[in-house]
């Protein structure tokens, strides 16, 4: 039997050892650096914007198609406490429009898990908004280990069947000036990004609580926005995973969920309930006064419930 006295200076070395390794671990978090720009990941060039400090939190924009700028100023908020990692998907925004046959589910999931190995994270917080979190379900099973949290805004459908009931609120909601101005703009024929923009802009404003919360909404498309939607959705068509029913699959989660959703969405809440149904662990929280865009809406109610879940 060691006596007691010869004991503690093992022990005491010990704990000091493993508070070394603690500190050695950290900084892969606390020096993340901010800043914009292109980086070289899984093959082509995607504009990533590193901003705020504290904790990783992986922000994946919807779409497919849109990018992270209409985010901003809208997380600010949550920048101050934890370090928003914002990116641009392949053929979106500011990154590289790669060949057709380099872009896919597995291409784009691949690239998140290639972001958080250049970043040098071990597990991702994640934040996904609308089909992003089509894209960050996909991630999550194909990279199971490597998720800490996963935080679904307004999350599309995990199948097809809900297209009826979604095209059937979006119709109640249309009213006939939003109908007239589109048939204007798209009458023009030749259309221009501006044009583009106002057009997502009447679209969205069938899943806003106040459609005239939506001039708030900046989705800032580039110029190349045509020719980089063609080569998405050409490629994205012909992926049998972009159509495939995921709700069986997210069964496997084993790490926390949150699942949040704006109660004017034209997203039907049938959709939510099932989701909840199938990830068991998930919590599920309803914004009254929001849509389909509720950290636009609701920012601050946003801020406070997304801040609460990652910190437990």
């Amino acid at each position: 039997m060691i006596p007691t006295c010869s004991r503690n200076p093992i022990i005491k070395l010990s704990s000091a050892i493993a508070f070394l390794f603690i500190l050695l671990s950290l900084p892969s978090i606390a020096q993340l650096k901010t800043g914009e720009g292109k980086r070289k990941i899984n093959g082509t060039n995607l504009f990533l914007t590193v901003r705020g400090k504290g904790e990783p939190l992986l922000v994946i924009h919807g779409g497919p198609g849109l990018n992270h700028r209409y985010f901003i100023p809208h997380l600010a908020g949550l920048e101050k406490n934890f370090t928003l990692i914002y990116y641009d998907q392949r053929a979106c925004g500011l990154s590289d429009i790669p060949s057709t046959d380099s872009i896919s589910i597995k291409f784009l999931a691949d690239d998140i898990d290639f972001i958080r190995k250049e970043l040098k994270i071990e597990k991702l917080n994640i934040l996904a908004h609308s089909w992003g979190a089509v894209l960050a379900a996909h991630y999550s099973l194909q990279y199971p280990g490597h998720v800490k949290r996963l935080i679904l805004s307004n999350p599309s459908p995990f199948s097809r069947e809900y297209d009826e009931q979604s095209a059937a609120l979006i119709k109640q909601r249309t009213t006939q000036q939003d109908s007239t101005e589109r048939a204007t703009i798209i009458g023009k024929g030749s259309l221009d990004i501006g044009d583009y923009e106002r057009l997502f802009n009447l679209s969205f404003r069938q899943s806003a609580f106040r459609p005239s919360n939506m001039a708030l909404l900046k989705l800032a498309l580039p110029a190349r926005f045509p020719e980089a939607s063609n080569a998405l959705f050409t490629a994205l068509s012909n992926d049998k995973l972009f159509s495939l029913n995921l709700y069986d699959e997210v069964k496997a989660f084993r790490f926390p969920v949150l699942i949040i959703h704006g109660k004017s969405d034209v997203l039907p809440m049938a959709a939510v309930d099932r989701l909840k149904k199938e990830i068991v662990q998930a919590e599920v929280v309803i914004f009254e006064r929001s849509g389909h865009f509720l950290f636009v809406e609701e920012t601050a109610l946003f801020e406070d419930v997304v801040s609460r879940f990652l910190r437990k």
